[in-house]
């Protein structure tokens, strides 16, 4: 196993991790450190290839869309789709130059989510954020964080459940198809 690792655990048969923080290009965003804490203990996301959105805890979503409502919003013309953050225009060629988005993890697992990976194209002309607010299911959501698998996308990720240990190593998938 290799590339980046990180604590595991396994809890109620969930992969939990801890997540520090979350990047978009070079700014760390400011986020109340509470919410990385549940009930005194560290703050626990959990990983799952399941899931194809990554659900952010509330404070972690508003902080992260008001990041990238500042870097789009001046460009884009802003499209709410239900309750989901969506732009009208074209992944591929609206979103050049959009800065990686990195969640951090304990130990200094990086994990960056590249455009392709945080958007997708919802209909030919509206693109759309592949993270939620996780408490539009309610309250008792409100501090509940999945990393996804769109998230995940472009990455090997290997569990040691014997270690602890979660990996993440970055892949060339166009090198795989040889």
């Amino acid at each position: 196993m290799e590339g980046y690792s990180t604590p595991l655990d396994v809890v109620d048969g969930h992969y939990q991790v801890i997540l520090e923080g979350i990047s978009v290009g070079e700014t760390r965003l400011v986020i109340d450190p509470s919410t990385f804490q549940r009930t005194g203990k560290e703050r626990r996301a959990i990983i799952d290839s399941g899931t194809a959105p990554t659900w952010l805890a509330e404070n972690e979503y508003r902080a992260l869309e008001r990041e990238v409502r500042n870097l789009l919003d001046r460009f884009l013309t802003p499209f709410m789709r239900e309750s989901f953050l969506c732009y009208r225009g074209k992944v591929g060629q609206d979103l050049v130059g959009f800065p990686a988005v990195t969640f951090h993890f304990a130990e200094g697992a990086d994990l960056v989510v590249d455009t392709e990976s945080m958007f997708y194209q919802a209909t030919p002309n509206i693109f759309c954020m592949a993270v939620r607010q996780a408490s539009v299911y309610g309250k008792d959501f409100k501090d509940f964080s999945v990393i996804g698998l769109m998230a995940q996308q472009y990455y090997n990720v290997a569990y040691d459940l014997n270690k602890h240990k979660l990996f993440f190593q970055r892949i060339d998938c166009e090198l795989l198809d040889e």
